[in-house]
């Protein structure tokens, strides 16, 4: 007898941690489409909406920690490709799960979803900026320096252009890049796919190479000063060689309508 009430104790017991967790994972996911709804409905976000969004953020954030199931749920949905019609609204929706994702998950370990996400040509380009100044613009991992240039050397939108340019400038220790590396930003700038106020960045970044490689540096810097047919290029590259102690290099005078250019990218 004492068996048979055991038995039916077990039974009770699984069926009761059953409801436990589809009541959890259905109470999330109706947290995560009213959030949905919140994110999308468009139109200013003022004090209480804010704090909506914040209390439900917190919510989630819990959910995605102790659920494998809303994991699941949440993956689905990042990768859900969506109607263009819906295109910008599904972005700040995939943004906040971003966010809940890194809160989660915390910097340094981003699912593998997402890694794959990064590796996909055909995904959303500013997305995978937003993983990248989440969860890896700042490692330290030489490995990633190749990527980065590869997406500075691709037809990426700017946008990701830039967080791989500021994930190359977070290296705290530029002695992991080589000489091939200065030659590489040296083609980029003088590169006309790309925006005046991007390409002067790229001179920034490559003038921190001085330090570890000053002669091939030096004439990188001066080979984009004689060979830029852009005023603005050439002023920029001018004053940074003139910093680094070589002070032969004249800057010339750029036009209103080029500074305009420039401010305006």
């Amino acid at each position: 007898m004492k068996r048979v009430y055991l038995i039916i104790f077990l039974i009770l017991a699984g069926l009761s941690y059953l409801l436990i967790v589809l009541f959890t994972v259905k109470e999330s996911s109706l947290e995560l489409a009213r959030f949905r709804a919140l994110v999308e409905s468009g139109g200013p976000c003022h004090e209480n909406c804010l704090l909506n969004k914040e209390a439900y953020r917190q919510e989630l954030v819990m959910a995605l920690k102790s659920d494998a199931r809303f994991k699941k749920e949440v993956e689905s949905l990042f990768l859900k490709v969506e109607d263009k019609e819906n295109k910008q609204a599904s972005f700040n929706f995939k943004k906040e799960l971003l966010k809940i994702i890194f809160l989660a998950e915390g910097r340094d370990n981003p699912p593998d979803f997402l890694i794959d996400y990064l590796l996909n040509s055909e995904a959303e380009s500013e997305l995978k900026a937003e993983i990248i100044n989440l969860f890896i613009s700042s490692s330290q991992e030489p490995v990633l320096i190749d990527y980065y240039f590869s997406i500075l050397e691709s037809t990426e939108t700017e946008v990701l252009k830039r967080s791989a340019l500021q994930a190359l400038s977070n290296l705290s220790d530029k002695n992991i890049f080589t000489v091939k590396e200065i030659q590489r930003l040296k083609n980029l700038i003088l590169s006309a796919q790309d925006s005046l106020n991007f390409r002067v960045d790229l001179i920034f970044l490559l003038s921190d190479f001085f330090t570890f490689f000053p002669e091939e540096t030096r004439s990188a810097l001066t080979a984009v000063y004689e060979l830029t047919t852009e005023d603005i290029v050439k002023v920029f590259t001018a004053e940074t060689l003139n910093n680094l102690g070589f002070m032969e290099f004249v800057a010339p005078e750029a036009s209103p309508q080029d500074w305009q250019r420039y401010f305006n990218n």
